[in-house]
């Protein structure tokens, strides 16, 4: 009885007892790149390596975008590609509200399938990378 009446009556604090968002790791809309502008970033941006990831950047820019892209070379299937992206973005969103990333448009790829590395090693080879090619934009 006592399930009935929860099903008919939940309490206030539901977000509590249901699962996690499963995209939760994945950056709102407003901050990804669109198609246009990830074209734009692809072509005409500047590009540095880390340990894990290789970054293209434009700065000077009215808001801040990311894009993250997982090729057929470091995940085959659709799955591994999906779980790698979704690391990624993961590991971008403390970075984007960095004031020195308000302004830029960037495409963070991966140099491996990042296997084994801490979520915290990828936050800080990503912020590097970005300071490094910001660096050269300069």
């Amino acid at each position: 009885m006592g399930a009935l009446i929860f099903l008919l009556y939940p309490p206030a604090d539901t977000k509590a007892l249901l699962p996690h968002n499963r995209h939760s790791s994945m950056l709102p809309k407003h901050h990804r790149l669109t198609t246009k502008q990830f074209d734009h970033v692809w072509s005409h941006g500047v590009s540095a390596c880390g340990a894990f990831v290789c970054v293209r950047l434009i700065a000077s820019m009215p808001d801040a975008r990311y894009s993250c892209i997982a090729p057929k070379k470091h995940a085959r299937t659709a799955v591994q590609r999906n779980r790698l992206r979704r690391r990624l973005y993961g590991a971008c969103a403390p970075i984007l509200h960095d004031a020195a990333n308000q302004h830029t448009h960037a495409v963070i790829s991966p140099k491996s399938a990042l296997d084994g590395i801490s979520p915290t090693a990828l936050r800080d080879d990503i912020a590097r990378t970005l300071r490094k090619a910001r660096a050269r934009t300069k």
